[in-house]
Order: C-alpha cells, then structure tokens, then sequence
C-alpha cells in the first residue's frame, strides 16, 4: 500500500471489499489524504468522524442487523427466536442490531468463518426456537445442512 501511495502516488481506491482487507490500509491512506472510496464493509471502525478521507459505501452491519431484527419482530411476532452470527468484527455488530429490535434471543450461536459444519447449530435451534436470523455469509451452508432441510419439510407439513 505504500508503494501505491508513496510512489506511484495513486488518486484514491476504489471499490476495495472486506473488512480485513481495509482495516489493513485505512489509517495509512486517511494519513496520506488517500480517499478511499466505495469499501464494501459495514464495520463501525470506518464510521468515524476523524476519518476524512474513508468513504464506505456499505451500511453499517448494526443497521443490516436492526432491519433483520425489525423484519423478525414483524413477520415472527410471539416466537422466539435464535441468532446465528459470525464470532468476530463482523457479526457481533449485526447481533447487536438484530437484539436492539427483538430485545432478546432465545439462543445466541456463534461460529468462526472457517466452520463448515453447522450439524450441532442447527440440531439446538431446531429443538427450541421455531425462526432464526441467520446471517448471509452462512446462509448458503446453514440452508443446505441436511438437519435444516428435514426440520424445514416437517414445519411446512404442520
């Protein structure tokens, strides 16, 4: 990064994904008045005011999780409900704003992105809670977990 800014002297950035991935360069290019413009993150660490020259174009993941929660209170009123999140920067925000909504869960599950087996995640929610929130990095393996699939067929049956 400071090759580019430094001396190749590069306008801005544009468009970079990721939480990691920008947490890695936003102090060196908001120092070096280096807009970066368009990140595709929602983290609360690139919403501050001090920041001059970082420009996420994400809304904040507490926003994602408060409109979840909102939807959930909505569409599920009277049922309980369990969370599902990512055990880090980027999920407990949105655990927060799903809770700010709901005000409280039923179950709680954390899991680190490098799971691949949500057997037991979903084996607990089954067996106590009726919806869950499940939060879209997960979604496509948590969907297809042979468990979910069976326990979705019986609650469309009854």
């Amino acid at each position: 990064m400071k090759k580019l800014v430094y001396q190749d002297q590069v306008f801005a950035l544009v468009g970079s994904i990721g939480s990691p991935t920008n947490a890695a360069v936003y102090k060196v290019l908001d120092e070096a008045k280096v807009p970066l413009l368009g990140m595709g993150t929602g983290s609360p660490i690139f919403y501050r005011p001090t920041l001059r020259y970082v420009f996420p174009a994400w809304p904040l993941y507490t926003t994602d999780g408060k409109t979840m929660g909102a939807f959930a209170k909505q569409r599920f009123a009277n049922q309980s409900v369990a969370i599902i999140y990512q055990d880090d920067a980027f999920g407990k925000p949105i655990r927060d704003g799903i809770l700010s909504q709901i005000g409280k869960a039923e179950m709680e599950i954390p899991y680190v992105p490098s799971q691949v087996d949500f057997s037991s995640a979903v084996i607990k929610m089954v067996m106590r809670s009726r919806i869950g929130c499940v939060l879209s990095k997960i979604c496509s393996k948590w969907l297809l977990s042979s468990t979910f699939i069976e326990w979705r067929r019986r609650t469309l049956r009854d």
